[in-house]
């Protein structure tokens, strides 16, 4: 941790501990933690320090604390001061607890075939031939599509990764710290959509409002494709680095994703829902994002006003 970085997260975290809204002369809510309750205070400031300094290199200045504006700084401030539910929040084992009553005969997770602490894949002769995904509990990254049966040579490339994504402590470092409150665990879930690529749909909550929804696939051969689109699902004139979407059609129910985007994320001031669509026209839910981009996404001012504007309750 260099000093200035150490020095600013001080000046800040002060500057705020003194304030009349002080987050310290809060308690949160029975279930909900936030990072100034996670981490011991000399903690606090390194890794704040450390944020700091990644989104300074990124942006080209420090985050604001005190007084966020941005999309990014507000992500930033909910790192640290945002009320998370603990220890289910970031848990992919625990997403089908965030459907509301009122949307359970609507709306579920994909199907859990297998979940384990050790890194020892099923044998082929313990689940049917097909699409699955294996993906860790936590984080954001790890996950891979794969077909049953396994051959031997990419059984153990597969499980000698896994083994590396257990041993993660994902997010410890840079305020993430929600992905450290539950076991690591690797999972396995059957593929909704059949042998197509999944597009992963995800809707920017912001206090009720959605001004954004994302696409995101990754193809079997491990390249990448994203597009971003308004809340009237047309195409923003902005999209990010990776390659854009090239096959996909708008769901027909996107109505009904809207408003199971906006009842999931009820409970929360800010969240990214997202959600499969499945090859038998079921919407699943795949999992809900606390820091999406993790405050380091470079967007024009106009998106990031879009994201920020309705996002004025931060809690």
């Amino acid at each position: 941790m260099r000093s200035g970085d150490a020095l600013e997260a001080l000046r800040q975290l002060n500057r705020l501990r003194s304030s009349e809204n002080s987050p310290w002369r809060r308690t949160p809510p029975a279930g909900r933690m936030r990072g100034i309750d996670f981490y011991p205070p000399g903690k606090l400031v390194w890794v704040m320090a450390s944020a700091m300094r990644r989104f300074r290199r990124k942006h080209g200045r420090y985050p604001s604390i005190v007084s966020p504006m941005g999309f990014n700084e507000k992500v930033f401030w909910f790192k640290f001061f945002g009320e998370i539910p603990v220890p289910c929040g970031g848990d992919k084992l625990s997403t089908h607890r965030f459907i509301p009553q009122s949307l359970l005969d609507q709306l579920q997770c994909a199907p859990l075939v297998w979940q384990s602490n050790v890194p020892k894949l099923p044998d082929n002769n313990a689940l049917p031939p097909g699409i699955y995904y294996l993906k860790a509990n936590l984080g954001c990254g790890m996950f891979e599509r794969i077909t049953y049966p396994l051959t031997d040579e990419l059984r153990l490339a597969l499980e000698e990764r896994a083994s590396v994504w257990l041993r993660s402590r994902f997010g410890f470092d840079d305020g993430e710290w929600w992905y450290n409150t539950f076991e690591p665990k690797l999972l396995i879930e059957r593929s909704v959509c059949g042998t197509e690529d999944a597009i992963s749909w995800n809707f920017y909550v912001l206090n009720g409002h959605i001004p954004m929804v994302g696409m995101f696939v990754k193809h079997a051969d491990g390249t990448q494709e994203s597009s971003w689109l308004d809340a009237s699902f047309q195409p923003l004139p902005w999209q990010s680095a990776l390659p854009p979407v090239k096959q996909y059609r708008i769901p027909d129910n996107c109505e009904q994703m809207l408003h199971f985007a906006r009842e999931v994320a009820r409970p929360f001031s800010a969240v990214r829902v997202d959600f499969l669509q499945g090859s038998d026209g079921r919407t699943y839910l795949c999992e809900l994002t606390f820091s999406p981009g993790n405050a380091l996404s470079r967007r024009p001012p106009e998106v990031d006003a879009l994201l920020s504007k309705p996002w004025k309750m931060l809690r």
